[in-house]
């Protein structure tokens, strides 16, 4: 908890300073970064050994350490459904450049 704290304070203080100069270049920016999500959560799993996610891997501290960086906010799944629960998975991650891209059209638009 303290971890998703710390990443949301680093959301809004970034939202707060950081300034693009037009909706094109934020426009350009959200496409390639859409594009770099597809890749390195979709794809990448058919590369690794493993078979898993490199973008998954990182955020959750893959491999023998599970240390965890502040690059994630962990969301809690509530539901009501028995097969959720069986699943294992409580959380879901939503990462800092999913947050701060968007999150800078709402000014570019006003």
């Amino acid at each position: 908890m303290l971890q998703d704290a710390m990443g949301i304070t680093f959301s809004i203080n970034l939202l707060k300073t950081i300034r693009l100069p037009n909706f094109k270049i934020c426009f350009i920016l959200l496409c390639v970064l859409f594009l770099y999500d597809i890749f390195f959560v979709f794809i990448t799993p058919y590369f690794t050994k493993s078979g898993e996610s490199v973008m998954v891997q990182v955020a959750t501290g893959g491999g023998g350490a599970k240390e965890q960086i502040p690059i994630v906010v962990k969301v809690p799944r509530f539901s009501n459904s028995p097969y959720k629960i069986c699943e294992g998975v409580q959380y879901s991650l939503l990462g800092f450049g999913d947050i701060l891209v968007p999150g800078k059209l709402p000014y570019l638009i006003s």
